[in-house]
């Protein structure tokens, strides 16, 4: 003890002793930029060029900066408080990220120009968390520009936060919201599909509703596939078709196709049902698909029932008296030739003109034989091979006037004589045949065969 008290006494000695050897500063520069000449010390250069740091110093004030400016500071706001060159401001700001991200993954990161702590996305989290809960749900956008940070730190944030627990809210981009306030949406959007009795479009309550169109329309599918609410989605999931109408519409549909035998596509449409043909196809799938409608299989056993019959009789028939009337020219002809009798018949037995004539072989043998007498009969006053006949005066427009069964004959006189009327009719006999071959236009080629026929018959 007596040998420590000594020296403690002496060094208090050497303590308030003065200094007899000073070196002056301009010395002590000298000796500092021989060391650093040398390079025996690495020492960096103050912008004001007073005084020098070491790296170590560096560092260790870049830490206090971040600390002191609460976890979050500008890269350009710690090289002015260093009064450092940047250059060696972000030099050593790598590293003391890269040695505490040793310790504590994600403890430390450059982002934008700013360093950034976990303290501080701690501290922000904990912020949006307590307005999530006020308000039920915060957009990351607004939040984006309220912290005046990027949108995609925010939301890798958040993310974190919510697989970790840390964050008591649910994410869906780019909304933050409480369970509580997403089954409050969910059971009004229960309530108005419940109350719904006809299609219902969800376009209103979709510009109402708060969220994203895929959380909607996700709320929906959820309520339909766990039974409390009915119904489904149609028209890219706008249009809500409820159980109790589809219902009361399809068995609408299938009351009249059965009394009816037919039904059109245009109908199925006007009452919302997607793809009608399809549809309906589904429904009955004996049935016959046309253009325009859907007509049942009973139809085209009874329209080839009076095939049969005609033919059987050697006569011709106009089918469309037979045929459900919504049907054109064209489904007529379709569904004659969806007749197994018909596709086997046609050209041997019979012979379709004009979309909706049926004429047998025995008419056109009786037309021959027709012809085979005006010949007998004409044949001494008939023209040389030279001079072949001409059809009758009267052109197109006048045959087609005439076809109603008054034919009006303007500024002509009626000539006279048996042997001139058996050569008209033998002339009108292939004038409207050769028209009825060659014309194109189905409503004229119609009526052409129809005066065929007649004059025939």
């Amino acid at each position: 003890m007596d040998e420590l008290r000594a020296l403690q006494e002496q060094f208090q000695r050497v303590q308030e002793s003065s200094v007899k050897a000073t070196l002056s500063s301009r010395v002590c520069t000298s000796i500092l930029l021989k060391l650093i000449e040398e390079k025996r010390i690495d020492v960096y250069y103050t912008q004001d060029g007073k005084q020098y740091v070491t790296p170590p110093t560096v560092e260790r004030e870049i830490r206090r900066e971040i600390h002191r400016s609460g976890g979050r500071v500008n890269v350009v706001e710690l090289q002015s408080a260093l009064n450092l060159d940047l250059v060696y401001v972000e030099r050593h700001l790598k590293k003391v990220i890269a040695a505490a991200n040793e310790r504590n993954p994600r403890a430390m990161m450059l982002v934008d120009g700013e360093v950034i702590t976990s303290q501080y996305l701690e501290r922000m989290m904990r912020e949006i968390e307590e307005r999530v809960v006020a308000t039920g749900f915060v957009k990351l956008t607004d939040m984006a520009s309220h912290f005046k940070m990027a949108f995609e730190v925010i939301e890798e944030g958040v993310k974190e936060a919510c697989a970790t627990g840390t964050l008591a809210a649910t994410y869906h981009n780019p909304i933050l919201y409480t369970k509580e306030h997403l089954n409050s949406y969910s059971a009004m959007l229960r309530g108005r599909l419940r109350g719904a009795t006809k299609p219902l479009s969800l376009a209103p309550m979709l510009a109402e509703f708060p969220f994203s169109r895929s959380l909607f329309f996700r709320l929906i599918s959820g309520l339909i596939k766990s039974g409390d609410v009915g119904g489904k989605c149609q028209q890219n999931d706008l249009l809500f078709i409820p159980n109790v109408f589809a219902e009361n519409r399809d068995a609408t549909i299938k009351n009249f196709f059965e009394q009816n035998g037919y039904i059109e596509y245009v109908t199925l449409a006007r009452m919302d049902i997607p793809n009608p043909s399809a549809s309906i196809s589904k429904w009955f799938p004996e049935g016959v698909g046309l253009q325009r409608c859907f007509v049942a299989r009973q139809k085209l056993e009874q329209l080839e029932a009076v095939v049969v019959q005609t033919v059987q009789d050697g006569e011709w028939v106009d089918v469309s008296p037979f045929v459900p009337s919504p049907l054109d020219t064209e489904d007529i002809e379709l569904l004659l030739r969806k007749s197994s009798y018909v596709l086997q018949e046609e050209g041997k037995n019979l012979h379709l003109f004009a979309s909706c004539y049926i004429v047998s072989n025995e008419v056109l043998k009786k037309t021959l034989e027709r012809f085979k007498d005006h010949f007998r009969t004409i044949a001494p006053t008939a023209p040389s091979p030279s001079k072949p006949a001409s059809l009758p005066e009267d052109d197109e427009d006048d045959e087609l006037s005439g076809s109603g069964g008054k034919k009006k004959k303007k500024g002509r006189r009626k000539k006279k004589g048996r042997e001139h009327l058996s050569k008209r009719f033998f002339f009108l006999h292939a004038h409207y045949l050769h028209l009825a071959c060659r014309c194109r236009e189905k409503k004229k080629k119609k009526i052409y065969c129809a005066l065929y026929i007649a004059s025939v018959v």
